[in-house]
């Protein structure tokens, strides 16, 4: 074999070797950017709230309840609330109810329960497709996302009596949680 020709040969396998490290960086690069996403997990629950009560929240689809809706009774009225299950699970404060398209993470204003009684009367109990931004941990991980929820009053949508005076009703139709630890999850 003539110089020129292991030349040539050496060549080829240096360009192959090549071709093959840039696919692989390829393929490994955009399965990081399809793991590092919001996961979004169907629920279609509806509850209406009532002494005794309760509905089980399963954030992440692992079977182990993050948060529960329950009545509380305060004297002659309930108090329809979401609360976290877990001394280190957080909702979103009634106070910010979330849209589309907004992040979940360290900067949202979390708190040890969702109060609708908080959201004063009845007509302001008519909530369409909005959003709960919540923090669980699995584990030693934490994980940011968000409840999207519909809920309904049996007041009218002119209703001035308040939301403790009347039953709530919930639909939960979807969960997500960003599925590596500590980042923010985008409302989808």
């Amino acid at each position: 074999m003539s110089l020129n020709s292991k030349l040539s040969s050496i060549k080829t396998h240096w360009i192959l070797s090549i071709g093959v490290i840039i696919i692989l960086l390829t393929y490994t690069f955009f399965n990081y950017l399809e793991s590092d996403k919001t996961i979004v997990i169907q629920q279609a629950t509806t509850f209406t709230y009532s002494r005794g009560k309760e509905l089980l929240i399963d954030i992440n689809g692992d079977n182990i309840p993050d948060f529960k809706c329950l009545s509380k009774p305060a004297g002659n009225r309930s108090m329809p609330l979401i609360i976290p299950i877990g001394t280190n699970n957080k909702i979103s404060k009634s106070t910010s109810i979330l849209s589309k398209g907004k992040f979940v993470g360290k900067d949202t204003d979390f708190s040890d329960r969702f109060n609708f009684n908080d959201l004063g009367s009845g007509k302001n109990a008519l909530l369409k497709n909005k959003y709960l931004g919540v923090v669980f941990k699995v584990k030693n991980c934490t994980h940011f996302g968000w409840i999207q929820f519909s809920s309904n009053s049996n007041g009218s949508s002119s209703s001035n009596t308040p939301i403790y005076y009347q039953k709530v009703s919930l639909t939960i139709h979807k969960t997500g949680f960003h599925q590596k630890c500590n980042k923010p999850a985008i409302i989808e």
